[in-house]
């Protein structure tokens, strides 16, 4: 985000509709018609239980922060450099409830979205 000169705050807690507070890695804010945006970082994108708390926390939030746009970046590069396939069911569960899943090797394809 830095590099490309993106405002973001860092380490953000929302409460849901269940009165639960929710973390989310960072937050763009929005202005007039451009909405907030909210991002969640998976370090281990193919673990289920991961990928699932991170839905949870969006669609509590989603209920209370509507004019918002969520996004989940996948860390698909492993520990020796190389690319991690990501199962298509963990990008599906976020795609399916309108969440941009993004793969950190295609971050790049993101960042005009953030950056307006």
């Amino acid at each position: 985000l830095e590099e490309n000169h993106i405002r973001a705050t860092e380490d953000i807690s929302i409460p849901g509709t269940s009165g639960i507070t929710f973390n989310f890695d960072y937050l763009i804010s929005g202005y007039k018609d451009i909405p907030t945006r909210f991002i969640k970082t998976l370090s281990n994108p193919n673990n289920s239980l991961f990928a699932k708390a991170a839905l949870t926390d969006i669609l509590q939030t989603r209920e209370i922060r509507e004019n918002s746009t969520f996004y989940v970046f996948l860390n698909d590069i492993s520990s020796n450099d190389k690319e991690v396939q990501i199962k298509p069911e963990i990008e599906e569960l976020f795609s399916e409830k309108d969440i941009k899943s993004v793969p950190f090797t295609k971050r790049d394809s993101v960042v005009k979205e953030l950056i307006a």
